[in-house]
């Protein structure tokens, strides 16, 4: 009766670690309870710019709760006006879920604010420890990519643009997280053969190291697009 009460107080998922029953205390118990999150994430990002103009991509890592929360926006364009609208979509969409706005209900209301003529991508990836879950929401994005037992899975979506019609419905996608998992988003600056050839020599160490595996190819020839990376890892508790 007091866990599932606790839990919805404190929004953590807990299991009763001891009870005591104290002698003369009238019949009251001491209950110890503790937070029991299997999964902690081991993310990094990191960005290398066009050849040209001020980078137009954003990126975020957050954590709420026990959610932590990674994501890509790309404005449409180039230069500061493009770079304008990904910070926006970034700063909102953090100040919404820290608010306790839930993550689609917060993409289709910065959808409105944005009804302008800046519009940009979102590639957004939730993870829920408690839950052991990652909650994938794109508009217009690149693919995630999935690194599992050494294999390369893709994740596409097909939602429009944020701000570019007055109604759109994110893809949505749900996936059950498990220990050595790795999910990386791109910006469209980062091309198949770039990601190949990384998984190839990556230091699979930490996130950090990763991705700065993924920046030493990346650095080798001028960028035409912004080229921007963020890996998240899965790591048992």
């Amino acid at each position: 009766t007091l866990l599932p009460l606790m839990e919805v107080l404190t929004h953590e998922n807990l299991i009763v670690s001891e009870i005591n029953h104290r002698r003369f205390t009238n019949g009251y118990y001491h209950i110890t309870m503790e937070n029991h999150v299997p999964f902690t994430i081991d993310a990094y990002a990191d960005s290398q710019k066009n050849m040209y103009d001020a980078s137009g991509d954003s990126f975020s890592i957050f954590r709420f709760r026990n959610t932590v929360i990674s994501m890509i926006s790309d404005g449409m364009g180039s230069g500061e006006h493009a770079a304008a609208s990904s910070r926006l979509i970034t700063n909102i969409f953090q100040r919404m879920v820290v608010s306790g706005i839930p993550k689609l209900d917060s993409i289709k209301c910065i959808n409105k604010l944005l009804q302008s003529d800046a519009y940009a991508t979102l590639d957004a990836i939730c993870f829920d420890c408690a839950m052991s879950r990652a909650y994938i929401f794109k508009s217009a994005a690149c693919p995630t990519f999935l690194i599992r037992d050494n294999n390369l899975y893709e994740i596409n979506g097909s939602s429009l643009p944020v701000g570019i019609v007055s109604s759109i419905e994110p893809d949505c996608f749900v996936v059950d997280l498990k220990e050595g998992d790795e999910y990386l988003l791109i910006s469209d600056g980062i091309f198949m053969d770039e990601i190949y050839e990384w998984l190839k020599i990556r230091d699979t160490a930490s996130a950090k190291d990763s991705m700065e595996s993924l920046m030493e190819i990346l650095r080798k020839k001028q960028r035409l697009d912004d080229s921007t990376a963020v890996l998240s890892k899965i790591k048992k508790r």
